[in-house]
């Protein structure tokens, strides 16, 4: 009786920022299902409201994402609150997700609602892993269509997933949202993502990442698939499974001012049909350590396994307009400055891609057959290499291997869909690129490149690298 009066008045305390959680009966004691309190409290929010949740820890239950989503809601033009994210934390009841989904949303957030000062914990250890496969899940999840949704100031850790689906927030088929101030981390997922499930359609427009850090998450730091307009600015990814600045199938991306290190891949990641992808300012330094193919860059081709509804083919680009200004490349022991993929045919062969100083890779530095080369670019003049050494960068040398990084099935399926498409316009059939010293000396397998070529990666063998 007693402790339920004094909740009770300390909710008045906190009504005059908005409702108190804890006078819809929520206890915060870290052991109590909080579940139906959360679901009341926002149901009793009315445009503009805001819902203030006090210092304890929340413990909520998961609900199956999709259309019909009957979960936890923060409805459209609403704030969720706490006192921060080292007194205030909602944290998900792992034993809620069961084998029956496949997919769970911890929160959902409507359009222009704003959710800030607390920590969202998965509860990642609690889950029976034996029991689901293939599963993902997200902890804070913007509601399909969404605009103007922010997320500031918080934590978002523990999140689960079976694959490398799911995330500790995502921005997904949304537009105009922010997320500013949040350190993301060991997360099963990616720690930030701003993603479709279908990149003609629906695609996330207009997005600002800024002043983040994710770490020791599953896949990726920051992730950006299938989006358009997306700004990452003062972001720190590191010791991330995979990569830590990732741009997939994305349009119009910039990171800037960043710092990505000691990722288990890649510190610097551009594949798919990405256009128009800008690194200013950025540090990528010891990724990819022991890792075959592991490099600060990596700009590759990927098949996106749904078919174009316009043309029914299923797509496969390289990327285009890639550029880096003033930035500065750290690769690991034994590891080259970037990786490139060498692309499904001689089609890909002249997509542009500009590094710092302006040395240029076009199809002279991407050699086609099989087996990796590697080229060592040398700056061609005094202005390139000082701007070199003004950023940090080796004012001698970048080297890049070159390589296959899609799967031998995708590259078999593209290659022979394009041979079709070729005899089906009459023109004719395009002939495979084959050894010799064409495209600028490098030919097949190590021939080629330049100086220290053949020692650059001398021991890595000829077997395929993962992405």
């Amino acid at each position: 009786m007693i402790l339920d009066f004094l909740h009770r008045d300390k909710d008045k305390e906190t009504d005059a920022a908005g409702a108190g959680v804890r006078a819809f009966g929520a206890r915060g004691d870290g052991q109590t299902d909080d579940t139906d309190a959360f679901v009341q409290a926002f149901g009793s929010l009315q445009q503009g409201g805001a819902l203030h949740v006090p210092a304890g820890e929340y413990r909520v239950r998961y609900a199956a994402a999709g259309p019909q989503f009957n979960g936890l809601k923060l409805p459209a033009g609403c704030q969720l609150t706490g006192d921060g994210p080292d007194k205030t934390v909602i944290k998900g009841i792992g034993q809620s997700i069961g084998p029956n989904l496949k997919a769970a949303v911890l929160i959902q957030v409507g359009s222009e609602a704003r959710v800030a000062d607390l920590a969202v914990d998965g509860d990642k250890e609690h889950v029976d892993r034996a029991n689901m496969p293939n599963f993902a899940s997200f902890l804070l999840l913007t509601e399909h269509g969404a605009s103007g949704v922010v997320f500031e100031h918080l934590h978002v850790r523990n999140q689960y997933a079976e694959n490398r689906e799911g995330f500790g927030i995502s921005i997904s088929e949304a537009s105009n949202c922010t997320v500013r101030g949040v350190e993301a981390y060991d997360n099963d997922g990616s720690g930030i993502s701003v993603a479709t499930s279908n990149i003609y359609q629906d695609r996330p427009e207009h997005t600002v990442i800024e002043n983040v850090r994710c770490y020791r998450n599953g896949w990726q730091g920051v992730t950006a698939y299938g989006a358009k307009g997306v700004e990452v600015r003062n972001a720190e990814t590191f010791e991330n499974v995979r990569h830590g600045l990732n741009s997939e199938w994305s349009e119009d991306v910039t990171f800037q001012d960043s710092h990505s290190a000691n990722n288990g891949r890649r510190g610097l990641r551009v594949t798919g049909g990405s256009r128009h992808v800008r690194f200013q300012h950025v540090v990528s330094e010891n990724n990819g350590a022991g890792f075959p193919g592991g490099a600060e860059l990596m700009v590759g081709t990927q098949t996106f396994p749904v078919p174009n509804p316009q043309t029914g083919a299923i797509e496969a680009r390289f990327p285009e307009d890639v550029q880096m200004d003033d930035c500065t490349l750290k690769p690991a022991p034994n590891n080259p400055h970037v990786v490139m993929d060498r692309g499904f045919d001689e089609h890909d062969a002249s997509r542009e891609v500009t590094l710092q100083g302006n040395s240029r890779f076009t199809q002279q530095a991407r050699a086609m057959g099989e087996g990796p080369s590697v080229q060592t670019l040398v700056p061609d003049d005094a202005s390139m290499r000082n701007q070199l050494r003004a950023s940090g960068g080796d004012a001698d040398q970048w080297s890049v291997m070159v390589d296959d990084y899609t799967s031998p099935a995708a590259r078999d399926q593209v290659r022979a869909q394009r041979r079709q498409s070729a005899r089906e316009a009459g023109g004719p059939r395009r002939q495979r690129p084959g050894g010799g010293n064409s495209g600028g000396g490098m030919g097949r397998g190590r021939q080629g490149g330049g100086p220290g070529a053949g020692s650059q990666m001398r021991g890595r063998g000829m077997r395929r690298r993962p992405t």
